[in-house]
């Protein structure tokens, strides 16, 4: 089955929500380069029934987009668009052997569709990429803001965007941990919710941004970080039943 959705105006800025027509819209609302997700269509192998599947495919678009793999805009999910998505992430060296099974198969059922896009969800969100990522984050930051997040300078920050510099592990792996909590917060919020998000005082966070949390020489594995990525994800996860 396929489904066409329309929207009243392709300028609103909202970056995911499932209408009561059961379409989905997604929208980074930013005007640079970068891609913009704005969903206009669903079709094969993807149903406005299997709303599962339809996640599965945003969450793996959205942390695409948040890592810089994206250059594209994408407007419907299809089969096309899942090719795409396979090769992408090949050509960037993540989930190569899924994809490349995927990209072989001449019927797409959606239980291996599922399969696919779950392992390439655990794929990127291991796949630190730096260079891409940074450039992402520096699009969406104030660059001192992401100077203080990251626990580097401005200008340390530009020459590992630029390559010019190969960034230290540690600046690394915070990109990438941004990355995937900005992938999960664009799920709910545009370009500009993001970055409020990061300043606003949380309960959960015992009254404190979760800026704040992120400070100094922090790791993604530590209880602070985890913290806040917990909470960012909370925002997309299926609601329990």
């Amino acid at each position: 089955m396929s489904a066409a959705c329309s929207f009243a105006s392709p300028l609103v800025t909202e970056r995911w929500v499932t209408r009561s027509d059961g379409c989905v819209r997604a929208s980074n609302g930013y005007t640079s380069d970068m891609a913009n997700i704005r969903i206009d269509a669903v079709s094969d192998p993807f149903t406005l029934e299997d709303a599962d599947l339809v996640s599965s495919a945003m969450d793996a678009l959205l942390f695409m987009e948040s890592m810089g793999l994206l250059s594209a805009d994408v407007d419907r999910l299809d089969r096309s668009t899942l090719m795409d998505i396979a090769e992408t992430a090949a050509r960037a060296g993540i989930a190569q052997t899924d994809a490349a099974r995927l990209m072989s198969e001449r019927d797409l059922d959606p239980t291996t569709v599922r399969a696919f896009l779950q392992r390439l969800g655990d794929s990127l969100r291991e796949s630190p990429m730096p260079e891409l990522e940074l450039a992402s984050l520096l699009d969406l930051f104030p660059h001192d803001e992401l100077g203080a997040l990251l626990g580097a300078s401005e200008s340390s920050l530009r020459r590992y965007a630029s390559g010019a510099r190969r960034p230290p592990d540690d600046i690394a792996a915070r990109a990438h941990y941004l990355s995937i909590v900005v992938g999960y917060l664009r799920g709910a919020y545009n370009d500009i919710g993001v970055r409020r998000w990061f300043r606003r005082p949380r309960t959960l966070l015992d009254g404190r941004t979760p800026a704040q949390l992120l400070r100094g020489k922090w790791s993604p594995d530590s209880e602070r970080a985890q913290r806040v990525h917990e909470l960012a994800r909370a925002l997309t996860a299926p609601a329990a039943t």
